[in-house]
């Protein structure tokens, strides 16, 4: 059998959630002494973020320090770490299709090291696939929105969609 647990590794947001929803969102550590103290001895990580950044190695150390404390533990890539195919097919399932006079934007964290580098190859793959008019870009990068834009403004583009 699967039993799931989330967590969250980011505590500003769990208490924010915790003020304006009222839910308990344990933090990663948290879970992680749930799951001992139940008896589990075998955990998959399951992460959602995007790029190979400073918070998803900071998660990946967390996880470490508590290995031994499970016969298995894995944790999985963040989602820039899988092929490019892949994540624009599932992206582009989820969200319509932009027309001619439209961008679409995915906005990202960005990290501080030198992995905003996914971000450049998404967005290139985005381009080789032959959607044009969508964007792969990260937030840390204030030269990001200005070259979206200005792409905006050369293509004579009123409309541009965010995603974050």
């Amino acid at each position: 059998s699967v039993l799931l647990f989330h967590a969250w590794t980011n505590r500003i947001l769990r208490e924010k959630v915790r003020e304006n929803e009222g839910l308990v969102i344990p933090s990663l550590s948290e879970a992680l002494t749930a799951l001992h103290d139940r008896g589990i001895r075998s955990i998959f990580v399951l992460p959602t973020f995007v790029a190979d950044g400073t918070e998803y190695r900071q998660m990946v150390q967390d996880v470490q320090a508590y290995s031994n404390k499970f016969d298995t533990v894995q944790v999985a890539a963040p989602l820039l770490g899988l092929e490019s195919e892949l994540i624009i097919s599932a992206l582009l399932d989820e969200l319509p299709s932009c027309s001619e006079d439209e961008l679409l934007v995915f906005m990202g964290h960005g990290t501080s090291n030198d992995n905003d580098l996914h971000y450049v190859q998404l967005n290139e793959s985005f381009h080789t696939l032959g959607h044009a008019n969508v964007f792969v870009k990260p937030m840390k990068s204030a030269a990001a929105l200005d070259e979206i834009l200005e792409i905006a403004k050369l293509r004579q583009i009123r409309n541009q969609c965010f995603e974050s």
